[in-house]
């Protein structure tokens, strides 16, 4: 829709154009001038339109996909939060995502920009006698939010067992309609990330989403 909308303002302002012009080497100015204001209003009713469809973007994005945006520009974020201004010599502390807690720390931040009500290391009912903390919970949009952070030791073969583990217990959350898997992997161990990701989210297809991280 809104490449449609860009095209015909683009279309509007050119007939303009050409209507102004053809009006200085004829006789019937006023319907020219006429048909030029015509152009010129559709083209502002246009641009006003494409505004409204910004905002109407933003505010009509479901929670899954304004999490999924969030989640993607995590590394983004945490390397631009080791770029930070110097106290004389030295630079000042930031952030080191050094393992899972660092990134839960900064995931958690981020999450506040988009959701209210954030509950961290929620208890998952029990599955096959065992219970576990999730990472978060956003507890008025449904979403569990599980994060994993790859290491030379803790490659694709650890993480998706895991997974497996932990959608299991999530299926059984009273809270969970959608599942969300974040798995850090800026040192980029996983073998195939897009195989992972493509199987896990196929065997629990509008339950689970993972998003890679890089």
């Amino acid at each position: 829709m809104r490449i449609a909308l860009i095209g015909l303002r683009d279309r509007a302002a050119k007939y303009s154009t050409r209507i102004q012009e053809i009006a200085k080497k004829q006789d019937w100015l006023n319907d020219m001038d006429y048909a030029s204001e015509i152009c010129h209003e559709v083209s502002e009713a246009i641009d006003h339109a494409l505004t409204l469809t910004k905002d109407q973007h933003t505010t009509d994005s479901t929670p899954p996909l304004r999490l999924g945006h969030l989640l993607i520009r995590l590394p983004q974020v945490a390397r631009q939060l080791e770029i930070r201004r110097k106290d004389g010599q030295n630079m000042r502390p930031t952030i080191r995502i050094k393992d899972e807690f660092d990134v839960q720390d900064l995931l958690h931040a981020i999450l506040k920009l988009e959701f209210d009500d954030i509950r961290s290391e929620e208890w998952t009912p029990s599955y096959a006698g065992l219970s576990k903390r999730s990472d978060f919970l956003l507890k008025n949009e449904q979403i569990l939010v599980e994060v994993k952070k790859t290491s030379a030791g803790h490659g694709q073969k650890h993480i998706v067992e895991e997974l497996v583990i932990d959608i299991a217990h999530y299926q059984t959350h009273p809270d969970c309609k959608h599942l969300f898997c974040a798995v850090w992997d800026t040192d980029h161990i996983l073998a195939n990330p897009a195989g992972m990701k493509s199987d896990l989210e196929k065997s629990h297809q509008g339950f689970v989403t993972v998003v890679v991280l890089v």
